[in-house]
């Protein structure tokens, strides 16, 4: 077989596993976001009996069982590989959603947990995946593609259960919601490859070796290696265990940063399952504009931004990176600080639908590009063969700081009203932006180094 059919044949797969993935991780965030969405329906069934606090209590479970997800999942996936893990969340993760349609309030935290636990498992079988699938020149075009996933999922998964909700009860729709996960996860089973190896194609070389001064003494004969082999690919951390990797990951600047990162960046996600609630008190949406606006717009406007990155993220430098997510994040500030005065505004019902579509598909425009990208591609690169884990490490400190926002955050809106909630919010958009910023320059610093070591 000639290099170029090799080339073309490789080519196809790349985009049927991209495929894949796709699918894949897009009806699991409709799973993800029926809670969400259908949060003002619930609350107003006398029968459940659901308040605003017990709400942000149950969705703080859901971060505890994303921490418990990941810490199980991300060395499960370098383990047992990305497909079967990707096909085993999937599974689950479907019928967890379905159960909430069966079941009573006492047990939503349960299954609040398991979903979560279940959909951890996402992100890293398809981090394993990629490094094996695609060389790094292109992770932040296919991380970009991916992050778009979450957001057509949700978009859809919003979109279909405002519509459902018309003429059928909550419980109803989670039995709907629940449909895709597990139709895609039979086509995962049949269709999606682990590495090229499996097809009869040769592993994907890298374009660089990951060679900062993080990673030094991690695997002193790296350099002789690559002069030994070009049949493996060689990082600095292939030669380690687990426990010598987790010793670099905790003494770099740059994992250190982005942990305190995906802490704040996290909170500022999830503010997305407060949104509904927050339109339906502070302005008197009904339930089903409430669960649509709250929903689709934000995810919308994440869209738009990562489907740019698709297209720009790989060609721009890390140089212009800092400024430019930098630039970004201080816009999500401005729009949270929008919201946070909205309700004072003298405005009538369609304005007030207007400047907040508006305003909250800015904020997911804003938001996407630092929490999705900037984690995703360092992980690939910086991990190595332990990057299942280290995107997990990263994701449980997100998460937990997700918990803490949910747990208290219900709490602050019901007891002392959406302005000391959003105020908040607006605290945690700052620090964001301060610690983001500074591991973007700690990246682009990292990089200078590793081109005066290699030249």
């Amino acid at each position: 077989m000639g290099k170029k059919t090799r080339e073309e044949r490789r080519s196809r797969w790349q985009v049927l596993i991209l495929t894949m993935m796709f699918l894949g991780y897009a009806a699991m965030m409709m799973c993800k976001v029926a809670f969400t969405a259908l949060s003002p329906a619930m609350k107003r069934d006398p029968s459940l009996g659901l308040t605003t606090a017990q709400y942000g209590r149950i969705v703080s479970w859901n971060s505890l069982g994303a921490v418990a997800g990941k810490a199980v999942t991300g060395l499960g996936s370098d383990k047992l590989g990305g497909r079967k893990m990707l096909i085993a969340a999937m599974v689950f993760l479907a019928i967890t959603t379905a159960a909430f349609g069966v079941s009573h309030l006492y047990v939503f935290a349960l299954l609040n947990f398991s979903t979560m636990f279940f959909k951890a498992g996402g992100w890293p079988a398809m981090t394993k995946i990629i490094g094996a699938w695609y060389p790094k020149s292109k992770h932040g075009r296919v991380w970009s593609i991916v992050s778009m996933s979450s957001r057509v999922g949700t978009v859809i998964g919003g979109v279909l259960i405002s519509w459902l909700l018309l003429s059928a009860s909550w419980r109803t729709v989670f039995l709907a919601a629940a449909a895709p996960a597990m139709l895609v996860a039979v086509l995962v089973w049949f269709v999606l490859k682990e590495r090229p190896e499996d097809v009869g194609l040769s592993l994907v070389l890298p374009d660089d070796v990951e060679s900062s001064s993080d990673c030094s003494g991690a695997n002193s004969s790296a350099d002789d290696e690559v002069s030994r082999t070009q049949q493996e690919p060689v990082h600095p951390l292939d030669g380690t265990t687990l426990g010598q990797a987790c010793l670099v990951f905790v003494r770099s600047p740059r994992v250190v940063l982005m942990a305190l990162s995906m802490m704040l960046l996290n909170i500022l996600m999830d503010f997305i399952n407060f949104l509904p609630i927050y339109l339906s008190e502070s302005l008197s949406f009904s339930d089903s504009k409430a669960a649509l606006i709250g929903s689709t717009v934000f995810p919308a406007g994440m869209f738009a931004a990562l489907a740019l990155c698709s297209v720009g993220y790989d060609w721009v430098s890390k140089k212009q990176l800092v400024r430019i997510i930098g630039a970004l994040l201080a816009v999500a500030c401005l729009c949270i600080a929008i919201l946070w005065k909205l309700p004072t505004f003298d405005l009538n019902s369609g304005e007030a639908a207007v400047v907040s579509m508006t305003t909250i598909f800015v904020l997911g425009f804003a938001v996407s590009p630092a929490y999705y990208l900037p984690m995703s591609v360092f992980s690939v690169s910086f991990g190595g063969k332990h990057s299942g884990f280290l995107v997990s490490f990263l994701d449980i400190f997100g998460y937990m700081g997700s918990f803490f926002f949910a747990f208290f955050g219900g709490t602050i809106a019901e007891d002392h009203g959406w302005h000391v909630f959003l105020f908040l919010l607006l605290v945690v958009a700052s620090l964001s932006f301060v610690v983001m910023t500074a591991f973007l320059k700690f990246d682009y610093a990292a990089e200078k180094r590793a081109r005066l070591q290699s030249s």
